[in-house]
């Protein structure tokens, strides 16, 4: 009885007599093996080099944000971009750095396509006539020109000024994603691909091109 216990033990809870040796060495064969190849594909995703730059957009007694920053990363060598692919955090979470993520480097340079991480920071002041601003997740209100303008801006800076016209994909979480809706639904026929990840509002009602995207 205690040499079956014993055994038991050993096994983690199996309820196996002598699987010890041989299942144990095994799963840690196999566990080191997953490992090397995990850590070969990240590091071939973090020699993916490129060129960034960085945008900021002040906002108007208008615009529905207090703050905008963006991130452009492009493919090195990357000479025509076939779309923009957005990356947006949720409700005033900083973003920009997501653009150095090696996994999202790797997908952008096997697809072709130019990065641009974003940073909003909703205003939370009164307007002059003492309303309160929409939610920076409603584009109408100012974010949506203030991205287009920024891809523009960035695309000039890096002399692919043709990011102006490209398709784009966009990515995003909670807030994030409220935008990427509201975008799909303000401007449709700019976007081909959008997520919208565990987001609570969606503004405004869905247009009929907005369900084609």
């Amino acid at each position: 009885m205690k040499t079956k216990l014993l055994i038991t033990m050993i096994c983690g809870g199996a309820l196996l007599s002598g699987c010890a040796g041989t299942n144990t060495q095994q799963a840690a064969q196999q566990s080191a093996e997953q490992n090397q190849v995990d850590s070969t594909i990240v590091a071939k995703a973090a020699a993916v080099e490129g060129l960034t730059f960085d945008h900021e957009i002040k906002p108007t007694i208008e615009d529905n944000f207090k703050l905008a920053k963006f991130r452009l990363w492009l493919p090195q060598n990357s000479q025509k971009p076939q779309g923009v692919l957005t990356l947006t955090l949720g409700a005033n979470e900083n973003g920009l750095h997501l653009v150095e993520d090696p996994k999202w480097r790797k997908f952008a340079t096997e697809k072709n396509l130019a990065l641009v991480s974003v940073y909003w920071l909703n205003r939370d002041e009164k307007k002059p006539d003492g309303s309160d601003y929409p939610f920076y997740f409603q584009p109408k209100h100012g974010t949506g020109k203030a991205l287009l303008s920024a891809i523009e801006h960035l695309g000039q800076t890096a002399g692919k000024p043709q990011l102006a016209d490209l398709p784009m994909l966009m990515w995003g979480h909670s807030a994030g994603g409220q935008f990427n809706y509201g975008f799909a639904s303000w401007a449709p026929e700019r976007v081909i691909a959008f997520t919208a990840i565990k987001g609570g509002i969606y503004l405004p009602k869905s247009q009929p091109a907005t369900l084609k995207v």
